[in-house]
């Protein structure tokens, strides 16, 4: 045992029992407030969102695609676009061929084209998603040592209704 550890020897059938609904109260409390940290992030992170000059819907497409999963492993916030990642860290684009989707032709400050040669360059990173984690690190430390907290007071197990080994 190392000095800075705290053990708990559990042997009364009553602490157990309300250490395992503790257990259970935590995890189902845990992903409440995942959940609940998710929005205010994922709300701040559309906001931050990059809008591109060149396309009045991109932007806006980008922000509307971020969402949140909670995962038993962890909180996920994350966009579905192909070019989210690249916007969140930068990189690099070869040059490459633009041709439309939908349409017959491309039109951009009133030139039409049926086909666009991009000549690749590099993106600055944005950081929109990581951005909006950081500026809320400490309030989702709080709101999640809050909601673990109760859970553990609704199981039982308060502060000092136990004693260390």
């Amino acid at each position: 045992m190392s000095e800075d550890s705290v053990y708990y020897r559990v042997e009364d059938a009553k602490v157990r029992k309300a250490l395992v609904l503790a257990i259970a109260r935590t995890d189902d409390a845990l992903k409440d407030a995942l959940g609940d940290v998710a929005g205010k992030v994922v709300d701040d992170a559309k906001r931050k969102a990059p809008k591109a000059a060149n396309h009045k819907d991109r932007g806006k497409t980008l922000a509307q695609s971020i969402y949140y999963r909670v995962r038993a492993n962890g909180l996920y916030i994350r966009s579905n676009k192909k070019y989210s990642a690249i916007q969140e860290f930068g990189g690099s684009t070869s040059p490459h061929e633009i041709t439309p989707k939908k349409a017959k032709a491309l039109a951009f400050n009133g030139i039409v084209r049926t086909k666009v040669n991009h000549p690749g360059g590099t993106i600055k990173a944005k950081h929109y998603i990581g951005d909006a984690m950081g500026e809320n690190v400490t309030w989702i430390d709080s709101q999640i040592a809050q909601a673990l907290e109760d859970a553990l007071v609704r199981g039982g197990l308060n502060r000092g209704n136990h004693e260390p080994v």
